[in-house]
């Protein structure tokens, strides 16, 4: 079954445009825009890390179940 999610990963990472239809060089650039913001705003910086943290460990403990009720 792990083979299957790297076939997976590997074909979400080629398709030019994500679920929402944004291309991956439009959303780095707000990306960029949005870190210029977030220097100037310290306490905002700090909370979405916390949350991009928070988030991806989520996602990490998501596929880990489920690989393992895959298996």
């Amino acid at each position: 079954n792990q083979h299957l999610s790297g076939d997976h990963l590997i074909h979400h990472r080629h398709s030019d445009k994500d679920n929402w239809g944004v291309s991956a060089e439009e959303v780095q650039g707000q990306a960029r825009d949005c870190r210029k913001d977030l220097q100037e705003w310290p306490f905002l910086q700090s909370a979405l890390l916390r949350l991009l943290t928070v988030t991806s460990r989520l996602c990490f403990e998501l596929g880990r179940t489920g690989l393992e009720r895959k298996g």
